[in-house]
């Protein structure tokens, strides 16, 4: 990501990731685990090799809110929520170390479903 931003001088990069990397994200323990943005490590480096000057990551359920309320993007709260549950079971199947499982959000079920069945 960074050596294409350098490649095509991209100055303002938006990663969007769902991706959980301890080191992409900055987490803090304050009354449990918070994550507060990329690591500051990371955003240097953008900055640094890539040749970026704005650098900010989300994770997909942040950049649909975030769209929905700073740019006026048309987004139903019911997208945002089932965002989040996807979110949610793609971490507890990944967790569970998951080889298959089904995915109840696809289904048109409206009942979100860990990855252990309960």
């Amino acid at each position: 990501m960074i050596a294409a931003a350098k490649q095509q001088q991209i100055r303002h990069l938006v990663l969007v990731t769902d991706d959980d990397k301890p080191d992409w994200w900055w987490k803090v323990k304050s009354n449990g685990q918070k994550t507060i943005g990329p690591r500051p490590e990371l955003i240097e480096e953008a900055t640094r090799d890539g040749g970026v000057s704005l650098f900010y990551m989300y994770n997909s359920e942040q950049f649909i809110r975030f769209a929905k309320e700073y740019l006026g993007a048309s987004v139903k709260a019911e997208s945002i929520d089932q965002i989040g549950d996807v979110r949610r079971w793609l971490k507890a199947s990944v967790s569970a170390n998951a080889q298959t499982a089904e995915l109840p959000f696809l289904s048109g079920s409206s009942e979100f479903t860990e990855a252990d069945g309960s």
